[in-house]
C-alpha cells in the first residue's frame, strides 16, 4: 500500500491532497531519530560508572539487585571512576571498594585489586588509597606471597605517582610484616618510614623487635 500511495503523489496535482498524503505515507520520525541517532553523553564505560555510582546514594546500596547486576563483571577501570564521581565521600569509596571485589568477577583476586588500587591514587583518591591499604594489608597478611606483592605494589606508585604511605599504612604492615615472620622486611619498612619524616611509636618498636627476634636477628633487635 506504501508504493500504492507513493504512485499517487506523482499523478495528483494538488499540493494540500499531496501535503496530507505524504503525511500519511511518510509519518513524522523525528521523535525515533532524535533517540535513537543522539550521541551518547558519555562512552560506555563512563554511563556504566555514572548508574553504579547514581545507585550509591541510595540507603543500603550493598543489598541493591541493579547495583549488583551491574559489577559482577566491573572492570577495575570503571570501578575506579565509580570511586571517582563519589571522591566527596571517603567512607562510601572505601565501602565501594571492598564491596566490588567481592562481587565483581574482575577484581577479585590480589593481582586485580593492586590494580584497583593504583588506578584509586592515579586519580588522585589518596585518602581513599590509604583507607584501602590499611584494609588490604589486614586482608593480606596471612600470606607472605600476596603481601611481598601489595609491597611491590606500593613501590610501583611511589615511583609512578609519588605517593606515600601515610602513618596508619606503616603501623599496620609493620604489624602484619611481624606476624607473618618477615623481620628484615619489618626493619626496611621502619627505615622507610622514619626516612618519610614519621615518629616510630612504642607500638611499631615492639612490632619490628618481635619481628627480627622471630627471624633470628636478636643482636639488631
Amino acid at each position: 500500500s506504501g508504493y500504492f500511495n507513493l504512485c499517487m503523489l506523482i499523478h495528483i496535482r494538488c499540493p494540500r491532497k499531496i501535503s496530507a498524503l505524504a503525511r500519511h505515507v511518510f509519518p513524522s520520525s523525528n521523535a525515533f531519530f532524535s533517540v535513537s541517532s543522539r550521541p551518547s553523553q558519555f562512552p560506555p564505560g563512563e554511563m556504566l560508572a555514572h548508574d553504579a555510582a547514581s545507585l550509591l546514594k541510595s540507603p543500603n546500596w550493598e543489598k541493591n539487585n541493579a547495583l549488583k547486576s551491574l559489577v559482577s563483571h566491573m572492570s577495575p577501570l570503571v570501578a575506579s571512576q565509580v570511586m571517582s564521581l563519589q571522591r566527596s565521600d571517603a567512607d562510601i569509596c572505601l565501602r565501594f571498594f571492598m564491596w566490588v571485589c567481592k562481587h565483581s568477577s574482575y577484581c577479585f583476586d590480589p593481582g586485580q585489586k593492586t590494580q584497583l588500587l593504583k588506578l584509586v591514587v592515579s586519580s588522585g583518591l589518596y585518602r581513599v588509597a590509604h583507607d584501602v591499604i590499611v584494609a588490604l594489608i589486614r586482608e593480606f597478611n596471612r600470606c607472605d606471597k600476596e603481601m611481598l606483592k601489595l609491597m611491590g605494589c606500593f613501590e610501583e606508585m611511589r615511583d609512578d605517582n609519588g605517593f606515600r604511605l601515610n602513618y596508619p599504612c606503616y603501623s599496620s604492615l609493620l604489624m602484619s610484616l611481624a606476624k607473618l615472620n618477615l623481620g628484615r622486611l619489618a626493619y626496611m619498612t621502619y627505615r622507610r618510614m622514619e626516612a618519610d619524616g614519621f615518629i616510630v611509636g612504642m607500638i611499631d618498636y615492639r612490632s619490628i623487635v618481635n619481628a627480627l627476634c622471630k627471624n633470628g636477628f636478636t643482636e639488631a633487635a
